[in-house]
């Protein structure tokens, strides 16, 4: 039986990206509703890499201290073609930027906003995946899919 919620923002994807929105727009009093069709978070990192800027955003959240004890600092970056050193490149910032380059593991970063976003009332359902949405002008209409049955989720259009 299909069932029917309103919310201000579905995000499809509880990765970084899609973790990062819903902490921001639920900061901002939007109520969210956070879907991703994996069972769970994966346990190794596709991605390392923190840029300053999130680290600024973070900061407002209050998570950048808690990152930057899980976090090494980013210096540079080397490339080896064949055994053999062909790059470097060293990220230097100008003073002003109060963060530099960070390497945190995919997880760990999905960890934090996954606690932080939870604190805020709003938990990833898992294994519900966004199938097709479509927008008239009282908003959208999703068509999603969890491991149990079809659903549809009704909201306005953002």
């Amino acid at each position: 039986m299909a069932r029917t919620r309103t919310t201000d923002v579905l995000i499809a994807g509880a990765g970084p990206v899609g973790l990062s929105a819903a902490a921001e727009l639920r900061r901002h009093g939007l109520r969210c509703r956070l879907v991703d069709r994996l069972p769970a978070r994966l346990p190794y990192a596709k991605a390392v890499g923190v840029q300053p800027r999130t680290l600024e955003i973070w900061d407002r959240m209050g998570l950048a201290r808690a990152a930057m004890e899980r976090a090494v600092p980013m210096l540079g970056q080397l490339t080896y073609v064949n055994g053999r050193e062909r790059a470097r490149i060293d990220l230097e910032l100008p003073p002003e930027v109060p963060y530099g380059f960070a390497a945190l593991p995919q997880y760990e970063t999905e960890r934090l906003l996954e606690e932080y976003v939870a604190g805020l009332g709003t938990v990833i359902e898992r294994e519900t995946e966004l199938l097709s949405f479509a927008q008239d002008r009282d908003g959208v209409t999703a068509r999603l899919r969890t491991a149990a049955e079809p659903r549809r989720s009704c909201g306005p259009a953002i």
